[in-house]
């Protein structure tokens, strides 16, 4: 199966960035099925576009690449409180898409994908954090199968000006571990900022104790913007993809929003498809984790 091309300026990004070789490709991403193929508690997706997605994540390092995708797929079976009933139909998700918590932004040619992720007041009472980070693994998800610009990284608005002690009372320090885990171990993603608006006190908290679970690259990249939180984010976001609530003078949240949910929707297919996709714990050798010992055991891998 041919993979996508990508434009000049990607491509140079890839090669310069992530130890991309062009003419190489190919060979990378039949090693990594010949791989898959010998492991018979992994069932993995072994589309070409989907395994090259691993390789860009991981700078083309073969071991690397297959120690984030069985964690990838371990996670899968772990926590099926996050990784199973991902139709979008469903009630709590539909919940969730209608109150636009998570906002993929508009393509920025020039720098990493953005996302924003804002819950409303009164959302507690409906949408639960558990729900809130399914659907956020969903548009993650679509978007590694879609977007060339991930390659660039990634870029991740906060704002948790309605993140009140209803959720906050939901993080739990479980919640916390497997999100770093999830971020560390088995995403491909090249995360390169953090910017958390509107913070309560006891959220900084958490998320200092979250750093714990996170190297030194990756806690230097989480920022905390306070006052003049807006003029602050328009200096590393363009203020053309941002929505007109947070400065900017792209579209409203709700029209991202609802432009999403469509989208989502009509990946439903693709969805209950990639359900399979997971770790055989009655194949796998040696059984790591429980889900209670999910939250002690972290490969320490690089943060591009």
């Amino acid at each position: 199966m041919a993979v996508r091309l990508l434009p000049d300026y990607l491509q140079e990004v890839a090669k310069n960035e992530l130890n991309e070789v062009p003419s190489r490709v190919p060979e990378d991403i039949k090693a990594i099925k010949e791989w898959i193929a010998k492991q018979p508690h992994i069932n993995a997706c072994t589309d070409d576009q989907w395994i090259l997605l691993f390789l860009r994540g991981c700078k083309f390092r073969l071991q690397t690449v297959k120690e984030k995708m069985e964690e990838f797929y371990l996670l899968r079976t772990l926590l099926p409180d996050y990784f199973e009933n991902r139709d979008p139909l469903l009630p709590d998700i539909q919940e969730f898409l209608n109150h636009r918590i998570v906002l993929p932004l508009p393509l920025n040619k020039e720098g990493p994908q953005t996302f924003i992720l804002r819950v409303s007041e009164g959302d507690v009472d409906t949408v639960s954090l558990k729900t809130i980070l399914k659907g956020g693994t969903m548009f993650l998800d679509m978007i590694m199968r879609e977007n060339d610009h991930l390659v660039l990284g990634q870029y991740l608005i906060l704002d948790m000006k309605h993140f009140d002690i209803g959720y906050i009372t939901q993080l739990t320090p479980f919640m916390i571990k497997m999100i770093a885990r999830a971020l560390r171990n088995a995403y491909p993603t090249r995360p390169k900022g953090f910017f958390i608006l509107n913070s309560s006190p006891m959220f900084k908290a958490l998320v200092e104790f979250g750093c714990r679970f996170l190297n030194k690259k990756l806690t230097s990249r989480i920022h905390f913007y306070d006052k003049d939180a807006l003029d602050e984010l328009k200096k590393v976001i363009p203020t053309e993809i941002l929505p007109r609530e947070y400065g900017g003078v792209g579209d409203s949240c709700e029209k991202i929003g609802a432009e999403w949910k469509t989208k989502m929707e009509d990946y439903r297919e693709w969805f209950l498809e990639s359900s399979q996709y997971k770790v055989d714990m009655s194949k796998k050798v040696n059984h790591l984790h429980t889900e209670e010992e999910t939250v002690g055991s972290f490969r320490k891998l690089e943060i591009d």
